[in-house]
């Protein structure tokens, strides 16, 4: 019995050719692959701990974290610490940074959320609320001050590590918080704008383009 020839196989299997009909051109095959499936998007929260009561905010803190599945917390505050070292208005809080079992660390730690501070991240002013300096850091070509190497350590931690990442800083509005203006330059020099910046608080997507204060 003779072998079947390829154009009937190619028939029997595919129906792409026929007796009276051609093979189909190059782009007609490729259309009849299934088409890959689009590069997923990836995301980081922001949140600011001003938001929520002082009687309640590191409990509510790590509520509104759990709540949206943050893995790591990134700390992009200048200074984390508290302005004065005995207890008092401007000592110690929970949710500044501290050594031992006391403090933002140990108390994320003990909800299964592991943190960071990135101090190359912080508002190299924090008193100037249009944060000319930090802005004109970012906009330099070169990219050799502190901010462009915090963002490069950012970058991995939100693509390699595997971890849901959150941005934390004091401000309760996102709007007029230099951690948006972080999550922004993250997304525009690090993933091509292909990443989603969600609030905590909220929920809400924050847009990537657009000012804040």
């Amino acid at each position: 019995m003779a072998a079947k020839s390829s154009v009937h196989y190619a028939q029997d299997t595919n129906q792409w050719a026929k007796p009276d009909r051609p093979f189909p051109t190059l782009h007609r095959v490729f259309a009849l692959l299934p088409e890959e499936p689009p590069m997923p998007t990836a995301a980081v929260w922001t949140v600011g701990y001003g938001a929520w009561p002082t009687a309640r905010r590191a409990e509510r803190l790590v509520e509104a974290l759990s709540s949206r599945g943050v893995t790591r917390l990134v700390d992009v505050r200048l200074n984390p610490c508290a302005s004065a070292v005995k207890p008092g208005p401007y000592g110690p809080k929970p949710w500044t940074l501290q050594t031992g079992a006391a403090g933002i660390a140990s108390t994320l730690n003990a909800a299964g959320i592991a943190y960071e501070w990135l101090v190359e991240l912080g508002n190299p002013q924090r008193h100037d609320r249009s944060m000319t300096i930090l802005r004109a850091h970012l906009a330099d070509v070169k990219g050799d001050w502190p901010v462009h190497r915090g963002l490069v350590r950012l970058a991995t931690l939100v693509q390699t590590s595997g971890d849901v990442v959150a941005l934390l800083c004091a401000c309760a509005d996102y709007h007029a918080c230099h951690r948006t203006l972080i999550a922004r330059a993250l997304a525009h020099l690090h993933f091509d704008g292909a990443l989603e910046i969600f609030d905590t608080r909220t929920g809400k997507l924050i847009t990537l383009d657009g000012d804040v204060a």
